[in-house]
């Protein structure tokens, strides 16, 4: 009962991360918002360079931000994964546009760019290019292209914080960039986004908008530094126990809120879609981004020593780990042929499996506005139909890695009919 629990959920936040959104609820008597959101960009801007930083209240509603400061709306459309979650395509229909979908690659869990190149015609107006897991999708044909038809390339990091190919950030070659950091994420805040414009057009846009933004009310602000401290905190390992109970009542009384609300899913965001990040998450923001090279570091030990580790399992395939692709991702994921079978052994030894997604599209809209059928993707389905994830986030110690490593070896040894595909690698 007492026993540690390894959560997907919360893995940057924990005990300081708690009282950094304390602070920075009080920090508002002597600094105000503007004064973070300066310090973030001159952060950002060291590993980003000559881009223009923007924060939100969501990286969905910076995804609608971008696309409506770039005057895309009504039959214009929007190229975008067909295994992605539910709110890059809300942020698309926030602006009126209509999101159009691309199969992926099975093994990559990202498009190829062929997928996409297919798909463009007059009516396209921006494509939202996704790095999946933090695997960098290879995107120079379509970047030539968009350049000819004045089509706008987004860069979807949102499980890409610090990854790199061949030398260089996930982020760094496209129009705009949006990261995420919502609960799941490298680097959290419980809530929010962040949008960075390359595009000389774009940033004057963006920067009018942003002007006149409003921000989220103190009630809503109070009640969203609430629910992240009290979460991170519940989903400790040594906590978790009892943690959990806690934010089940706090949920069925209705104190907190889930990320994708039920107006979304039925494709009608909120007239206060977009809004500005609050103070109490840019402090946060400001905390975590300061550790982002101790962050890269742990992701590469700890890919370094999984793989190899599992490298001479028959029963599991592993490409060949390549030094060029710097993999930063809160998850790990594997293609099982029987998840039931996998979820329960790791959870009866403490950690948690995640199926992320569990739809092509997660969750699964109500409405036709998303213009989805998850029919016309069939590698989309398969993986949605069989992918299972392991926590792999910044909460991981030396012995929870090497225990999660042990447990996929040694649920392989007990089960060799099964067979495991990293996905991603």
């Amino acid at each position: 009962m007492f026993k540690r629990f390894i959560s997907l959920y919360y893995g940057s936040i924990g005990f300081s991360e708690a009282l950094v959104l304390v602070y920075g609820l009080i920090s508002a008597i002597w600094e105000t918002d503007e004064q973070k959101r300066r310090k973030i960009s001159e952060h950002i801007n060291k590993y980003f360079p000559n881009t223009k930083v923007y924060s939100y209240s969501s990286a969905r509603s910076s995804i609608a931000a971008c696309l409506g400061a770039w005057g895309i709306g009504p039959g214009d459309k929007v190229l975008i994964s067909a295994f992605t979650c539910l709110a890059v395509p809300t942020g698309i229909i926030a602006v009126g546009a209509k999101p159009i979908y691309a199969d992926i690659k099975h093994s990559s869990l990202n498009n190829g760019e062929d997928q996409l190149i297919n798909l463009i015609d007059d009516s396209v107006k921006a494509i939202i290019v996704q790095h999946t897991m933090g695997f960098g999708v290879s995107f120079s044909k379509i970047k030539e292209i968009a350049s000819e038809k004045g089509i706008l390339i987004i860069e979807d990091c949102a499980l890409s914080w610090g990854a790199a190919k061949s030398g260089i950030l996930l982020g760094s070659k496209a129009d705009a960039v949006i990261f995420s950091m919502e609960l799941s994420k490298t680097i959290s805040t419980g809530w929010g986004g962040v949008l960075l414009s390359r595009n000389d057009k774009l940033s004057i846009r963006l920067t009018e908008h942003y002007e006149i933004l409003g921000k989220p009310g103190f009630k809503r602000v109070i009640k969203e530094t609430f629910q992240t401290a009290i979460s991170g905190i519940c989903h400790k390992p040594g906590i978790h126990w009892i943690g959990k109970y806690i934010i089940y009542l706090f949920f069925k009384f209705k104190i907190f809120r889930y990320s994708t609300p039920d107006n979304e899913i039925k494709g009608s965001p909120s007239s206060d879609f977009i809004l500005k990040l609050a103070g109490p998450q840019l402090m946060l923001l400001i905390f975590q981004w300061k550790k982002m090279s101790a962050i890269q570091f742990q992701y590469s030990n700890n890919i370094s020593y999984i793989t190899t580790s599992l490298a001479a399992l028959e029963n599991i395939k592993i490409s060949d780990y390549d030094d060029l692709q710097h993999a930063v991702s809160p998850r790990i994921c594997f293609y099982t042929e029987d998840r039931q079978l996998f979820t329960d052994w790791f959870l009866e030894n403490g950690v948690e499996v995640g199926y992320w997604f569990d739809g092509p599209l997660s969750p699964l809209p109500e409405s036709e506005k998303f213009n989805f059928d998850p029919e016309l993707f069939p590698n989309a389905n398969a993986v949605a139909s069989h992918i299972v994830n392991l926590p792999f986030h910044c909460r991981l110690t030396p012995s929870d890695v090497r225990k999660i490593s042990s447990l996929v070896r040694n649920f392989l040894l007990k089960y060799p009919e099964q067979k495991l595909i990293w996905l991603g690698l």
